[in-house]
């Protein structure tokens, strides 16, 4: 065991320093360390929207592509069955010619 070594006052005074120190340390500004480099946040954000506008559009642009070739695919039905009543009543209507002036020839008109 060590023996006891009476604190002189340059002693005292010597902690009283090292004291002051470590309580001026706690008060100095440390260097800031920033764990990610500084963003621009402003420009991000409208580079954000831009790019969300931009998907939007095209979105747009594709429903609408989507909305005229399904027009243009009625259209066409339309006009084929358009075409397809036209020729079957041609049809219904030359049939009924033949039938009518078939009866004649054969003499099983009635009048």
């Amino acid at each position: 065991m060590k023996p006891f070594k009476p604190i002189s006052f340059e002693d005292r005074l010597a902690a009283q320093a090292e004291a002051k120190k470590a309580m001026l340390e706690k008060f100095k500004p440390k260097p800031a360390e920033r764990k990610t480099p500084y963003v621009d946040t402003a420009a991000q954000r409208q580079a954000e929207l831009e790019r969300i506008r931009a998907e939007r559009q095209t979105a747009r642009e594709a429903k609408r592509a989507a909305q005229a070739e399904a027009e243009r695919q009625r259209e066409e039905a339309a006009a084929k069955d358009r075409e397809a009543q036209a020729s079957l009543r041609a049809a219904n209507a030359r049939a009924a010619l033949l039938a009518m002036y078939g009866a004649k020839r054969r003499g099983g008109g009635s009048k």
